[in-house]
């Protein structure tokens, strides 16, 4: 029944008729990195609140990737889902690649995150990237 509402909210949010898999972190998927390898393009990756640091993080498909806030409305659900970089990761840790065109991000909180020098306008690699839920933020 959970999946079910899951999947009711990411049409509900995204506007899609096309359905992917969800994959859950860290229920199904220890890490997002792992997550979003495993996802096919169209999958939603549906992450836990929690502190996620990274050392990168590169999506090379088109993924919808949320908090719990794609379901419950909750706007502490974005506060308490932090994706962030390592010490020993790079300015721009968090790269959407072009093949990840159309990738939404939602109800996240992503700290940390720098464009590539002589690339202002692309602070998550070579895609536009699309924020849903005005409430989440992206801080630099």
């Amino acid at each position: 029944m959970n999946s079910l509402l899951t999947a009711i909210a990411v049409v509900l949010a995204c506007g899609s008729a096309s359905l992917g898999a969800v994959l859950k972190v860290p229920e199904d998927h220890k890490t997002i990195p792992e997550a979003v390898a495993a996802a096919a393009a169209g999958d939603t990756i549906l992450i836990a609140p929690g502190t996620y640091t990274l050392d990168s993080l590169q999506v090379a498909k088109k993924l919808v990737m949320a908090s719990n806030h794609i379901n419950s409305q909750d706007d502490g659900d974005i506060d308490n889902t932090i994706i962030k970089p390592s010490p020993k990761a790079r300015k721009q840790w968090f790269d959407l690649r072009a093949t990840a065109g159309d990738t939404k991000i939602i109800g996240l909180t992503i700290l940390g995150n720098e464009p590539l020098a002589g690339h202002p306008q692309q602070l998550f690699g070579d895609t536009s990237l699309q924020v849903f839920q005005g409430q989440g933020s992206v801080e630099l």
